[in-house]
């Protein structure tokens, strides 16, 4: 009695874990005052655990794609309900708003300090032209951890500008192809010009002389004998 008593609180307590960690998620974001809609409440506790962390992230992107002015407080809230994904909260925000970076970045390391430079470097990957502002903003919020923000937003702006040369000339290499590919019936319209111009010239020599032939053989008889014939023959 008691094993089976057992095996079913085991069995409940796995059944019970899922829906538990889902609603402690939902739980975390209301009470940091995360913008949750119903919906979006709704694909969480319906989620399974493993997907709650991707799904989460487009929760947050639609967050601040409705609501780019409140970037900050967004990447705020999410990060004190999930600090362990404090860089990723950043990334997809810089990307829906990069104009408020910095004020993303400082909200989402008061929100976890110890995710400083990981913060840092994923907002540099994603707004490059701002690692100054960035740094800056970093080492203000959590001073301590100054030395490694600089290395982290130094890495990822020269990471940065490393893909930006390699599209550079990519796109420079499309651009003399295409230019290749557009001369090639230019050449192509040549060949066809000439060898007509060639066709006709040929075939109107043809034709010059077959008209020479025809005179030579068939020429016409003079007039004036037929005539003497005919005046001899008549009877008087």
């Amino acid at each position: 009695m008691r094993k089976g008593l057992l095996v079913a609180g085991l069995l409940f307590a796995l059944i019970a874990s899922p829906v538990s960690a889902d609603q402690a998620t939902v739980d975390a974001l209301r009470a940091a005052g995360f913008p949750l809609t119903p919906e979006a409440e709704a694909e969480l506790l319906a989620a399974e655990p493993d997907a709650v962390g991707d799904l989460l992230l487009q929760i947050v992107n639609q967050a601040v794609t409705d609501n780019p002015a409140g970037a900050a407080d967004i990447v705020r809230s999410a990060t004190t309900a999930r600090p362990e994904q404090a860089a990723v909260f950043v990334t997809v925000a810089s990307s829906a708003a990069p104009e408020q970076v910095t004020e993303v970045v400082r909200a989402a390391i008061e929100a976890s300090p110890e995710s400083a430079a990981e913060v840092a470097s994923a907002a540099t990957s994603v707004v490059p032209e701002a690692s100054e502002a960035i740094t800056q903003t970093a080492s203000e919020a959590s001073p301590e951890a100054a030395a490694d923000v600089e290395a982290a937003t130094a890495d990822s702006a020269s990471e940065a500008d490393t893909f930006a040369e390699a599209d550079d000339t990519a796109s420079d290499d499309d651009s003399v192809d295409d230019n290749v590919a557009i001369e090639a019936p230019d050449d192509e319209s040549t060949d066809e010009g000439t060898d007509e111009g060639t066709d006709e010239g040929t075939d109107e020599d043809d034709g010059g002389g077959d008209d020479t032939e025809d005179d030579d053989s068939d020429p016409s008889p003079p007039s004036g004998g037929d005539s003497g014939g005919d005046d001899s023959d008549s009877p008087s």
